[in-house]
């Protein structure tokens, strides 16, 4: 008993098991015990409750009684022995114990090394999010303007058709206003022309035979009617010429003339030049 007393002892105040040189292999902490709940007095049991137990007489004890066994005779070993083998203890649970804190350290970095590949994944996946909502948002902008530029296009397409509608409409109007102008005009030159006639339709209607001839210098017979009022004025130019007869005819308005001849006839009365180039006007606009 005395020399377990004695080992205790040296274990209390030697400070560590581990030999000096070893330590700096290892990280060596206090260690603090967790504390214990302490139960409270309700829940311990009342002095009163327990049982009694009987004792027997204590016997007297004499020398010849204490036998002498193995256990109290047996030496304990000395404690640098056990402190020794505590220590070896110690020290192999403390490498086991680094080597399990450089294993979590590997699986910590691993970890934190697999949260950045995931946080760049993440990352990435996001931009490839975003840019493709930008492309995606882009895409359809276009076709909106495109849709809205096709429909103005449409849209203008058929005011130009319309336009274009009117226009011709206009230039039929305007095809027709001028065809009415221009037989307005004819007529009002008609008029104008036929009282410049009757002043001077003898040199009217002798011009105007000579024009005609020019064009059936071919013919051996030539009969010219005129205006009863004109014949004086065509006898005096024409009478020695054996080819040319003249004959006086009412129907045949002043300054008129017709020529009647083997190769052809002609009318040169003002009406019928008038509606000659009225004809020429209508089938102008007609074509």
């Amino acid at each position: 008993m005395a020399n377990k007393r004695i080992w205790l002892n040296n274990l209390q105040h030697q400070e560590n098991v581990i030999a000096t040189d070893r330590r700096s292999r290892h990280d060596i902490r206090r260690y603090e015990f967790k504390a214990l709940e302490v139960p409270s007095e309700e829940s311990l049991p009342k002095l009163d409750s327990l049982p009694v137990l009987e004792q027997d007489t204590p016997q007297e004890v004499t020398q010849e009684s204490i036998a002498p066994t193995a256990q109290t005779t047996q030496e304990m070993p000395p404690p640098q022995v056990i402190s020794g083998i505590e220590a070896e203890l110690i020290e192999r649970l403390l490498e086991r114990s680094d080597d399990l804190a450089k294993s979590l350290d590997s699986v910590q970095a691993k970890l934190e090394k697999q949260q950045e590949e995931m946080e760049k994944i993440l990352r990435e996946a996001k931009e490839e999010s975003r840019m493709q909502g930008i492309k995606e948002g882009e895409e359809q902008a276009r076709a909106q303007m495109q849709a809205e530029i096709d429909a103005v296009i449409e849209k203008f397409g058929d005011s130009i058709a319309g336009i274009g509608e009117t226009s011709l409409k206009m230039e039929e109007h305007i095809n027709g206003i001028e065809k009415d102008l221009s037989l307005i005009a004819i007529d009002i030159a008609k008029e104008v022309i036929a009282r410049e006639v009757s002043e001077q339709s003898g040199e009217i209607a002798l011009s105007l035979s000579k024009k005609l001839l020019e064009s059936l210098k071919e013919a051996t017979k030539i009969l010219i009617k005129l205006n009863p009022e004109d014949y004086a004025i065509l006898l005096k130019r024409f009478d020695g010429d054996s080819r040319i007869k003249l004959q006086a005819d009412k129907a045949i308005t002043k300054g008129g003339v017709v020529v009647v001849s083997d190769s052809g006839n002609l009318d040169g009365t003002i009406h019928s030049r008038f509606e000659n180039l009225k004809r020429s006007i209508l089938e102008g606009n007609q074509g």
